[in-house]
């Protein structure tokens, strides 16, 4: 499970507070970034950022999340401890671990970029994690969750991968770069806000004022459909200038082909797991929310020689729609999972119907827009035995778009339950006779109704019979057999029948009535 049983009998072979057995290693005075080190006589880890600064390993299990071992670690004179500044703390490798507060039952993933995403069901967290899941769950003190940033929670295994969020960041410092970026992000964010409803606020005001000066006016006759003020257009115009760009993003993200660079976001696009071929390409507000959501930052990429991103037929660009592979169709009779891989990060739909697609009168689909290269979607309401035909569209951050051919499935049939061809079981059979009449009782190992059958003579000779039924269906019979004779020996048969008419018959029995007896 992704080196977790490794790690997880290494963690449980040390206690969970940071204390540290380490072997000696060779000091060295000149630390290099990435390095970890430690005072002589201090336990507590630091890691060297590339910003020089010293960021502390809070607990081993942290410390594990990164490194096998300690091997690396060097030590420093305790006077030299101090010519780093300190940082801050290190945060769980991303998708190593999952985290919670001993006061709050919520169970969170660690994603890049010192994000938490809630896991929202247990099942989920088995998709992710595997069934012992709870194992890789640590828990932590209220006061290091302050260090990390909570993003959207994880409703589906289709929202987070484990194993995307661990390979795309190789060391802390790439960590704790993504995520000095995402904290600025949301801070300019947040400040943008604020101002926004700042001039909102404002702005209603003035409106309120402007209405009150406009009725007070015509109370004395004056017509006034506005006034003429610097501040209320600036109001109008602001928001229909903002209405008017969110409605061209939202076109720009529908159509590329629109000459809309101007109204485009500039991202620094990272492959995950290949950091070092990061390239910078332009895209809609809607794309861009999901490449910073994976990872990717805001602004041109350092290595880029066009600065601004390019706004055609640079190496940068992404024209190339995505590669479309290994497309599975798994029915079962009222829903079907449809699976496929793409070569890069798209977005996840299938078009559907249950005649040929093109000349259905009508199409339905399903749509998940997160981009991701492992793709399943899942189909339900469909009718068991029925045929579908199908086709799976992937389209990547920059809209372009991929679609396969044509697919078909076949729904399962309802499983019938097997007949029931065996006859019940008579068990128990007993006759108790008087002077001119008999009880017979039997039971059955299932409901059935009954029958007796009988006579002065054997059944199988007699030229006459006489037969009492039982219509109700139950396990235990009593039948009463009426004006017999006395001192006779009767001969009788018990049948059963269960309620798919399987019929059972007893072989021959006999009893005889008693004499009658003056008293």
């Amino acid at each position: 499970m992704r080196q977790f049983i490794a790690r997880l009998l290494a963690l449980l072979l040390i206690s969970s507070q940071l204390t540290f057995a380490l072997a000696p290693a060779n000091a060295q005075d000149n630390l290099q970034v990435d390095s970890v080190f430690k005072a002589k006589s201090n336990s507590t880890l630091y890691y060297l950022g590339s910003d020089h600064k010293r960021y502390v390993f809070p607990n081993s299990k942290i410390y594990f999340s990164w490194f096998d071992s300690f091997d690396n670690v060097q030590e420093i004179d305790d006077s030299k401890i101090s010519n780093f500044q300190l940082g801050g703390n290190v945060n769980y490798k991303p998708g190593a671990f999952l985290i919670k507060i001993p006061s709050n039952p919520k169970v969170y993933a660690v994603g890049r970029h010192g994000t938490l995403r809630w896991i929202k069901t247990e099942s989920v967290a088995r998709d992710l994690y595997g069934d012992r899941w709870n194992l890789l769950v640590d828990d932590i003190s209220p006061a290091f969750l302050t260090t990390y940033l909570e993003d959207l929670p994880i409703e589906s295994a289709l929202d987070f991968d484990p194993d995307d969020e661990e390979e795309a960041v190789q060391t802390v410092n790439e960590n704790l770069r993504l995520k000095k970026i995402v904290k600025q992000q949301a801070a300019e964010t947040r400040s943008q806000e604020r101002a926004e409803k700042r001039l909102s606020q404002e702005c209603k005001k003035l409106q309120k004022r402007i209405s009150r000066l406009i009725e007070r006016a015509a109370k004395r006759g004056i017509n006034l459909s506005s006034l003429d003020d610097d501040f209320e257009k600036k109001c109008r115009g602001g928001i229909n200038n903002n209405d008017d760009n969110d409605d061209q993003d939202d076109n720009d993200d529908q159509d590329d082909n629109k000459n809309n660079n101007s109204k485009k976001v500039v991202i620094c696009h990272i492959p995950p797991g290949h950091p070092d071929k990061a390239f910078t390409i332009k895209v809609g507000k809607a794309a861009a929310k999901a490449h910073l959501s994976h990872g990717d930052t805001q602004g041109s990429c350092q290595n880029d020689d066009d600065d601004d991103g390019g706004d055609g037929g640079g190496a940068g660009e992404d024209i190339t729609a995505p590669v479309i592979s290994g497309i599975t169709a798994t029915p079962s009779t009222t829903s079907a999972v449809i699976r496929w891989a793409t070569n890069e990060i798209s977005s996840s739909e299938v078009k559907y119907a249950d005649t040929v697609l093109g000349s259905a009168s009508s199409t339905q689909s399903v749509l998940n827009g997160s981009l991701v290269t492992a793709h399943a979607l899942s189909i339900t309401g469909l009718t068991a035995s029925s045929t579908y035909y199908f086709m799976v569209i992937s389209k990547d951050a920059n809209s372009n778009k991929a679609t396969s051919t044509q697919m078909m499935f076949t729904t399962l049939k309802i499983p019938q339950e097997p007949a029931d061809v065996t006859p019940p079981v008579i068990s128990n059979i007993t006759a108790t006779p008087s002077t001119t009449s008999a009880v017979v009782s039997w039971n059955t190992n299932e409901p059935t109704t009954g029958k007796v059958t009988y006579a002065d003579e054997s059944l199988t000779s007699a030229s006459t019979t006489t037969s009492i039924l039982s219509n109700t269906a139950t396990t235990m019979h009593a039948v009463d057999l009426t004006g017999l004779s006395t001192s006779t020996q009767y001969f009788f048969i018990v049948e059963a029948e269960d309620a798919k008419n399987n019929l059972s018959t007893t072989t021959e029995s006999t009893f005889t009535t008693a004499s009658s007896t003056t008293p």
